[in-house]
């Protein structure tokens, strides 16, 4: 979140058992504000200065999908104090996070080119 410059107000890390290690991420309301082509341009721009600082592949995030609703009470991905229930996130996202290790969601391909997202 930090290495996103404003534009991401959350994110998840996801990957157990992949190859490369991917996030699901929330846009922030700077976010929000910006065209399509303009977030996903910047969000690419971001994770490829991160992934230039990185020390190796366990610290490089890969692969990105930008949601478009936030984490929410009733799927139990928010604990009563208002933080991510990482388990219970990835449970109900389970086809949002299959579909970005099927490049379906923005993919940072070799971490700098962004490719389509559907």
């Amino acid at each position: 979140v930090d290495a996103m410059q404003g534009l991401v107000r959350d994110a998840v890390i996801v990957g157990e058992n992949e190859s490369k290690l991917g996030a699901l991420l929330w846009v922030s309301e700077a976010g929000s504000a910006l065209a399509r082509d303009e977030l996903q341009r910047r969000v690419a721009d971001c994770l490829a200065a991160h992934g230039r600082a990185a020390t190796g592949s366990s610290n490089r995030v890969q692969r990105v999908s930008i949601l478009l609703h936030p984490p929410g009470f009733d799927a139990g991905e928010l604990t009563e104090k208002g933080s991510i229930n990482q388990r219970a996130l990835r449970k109900s996202r389970a086809e949002q996070i299959r579909a970005l290790y099927a490049d379906e969601g923005l993919v940072i391909g070799d971490g700098h080119t962004p490719l389509p997202a559907p």
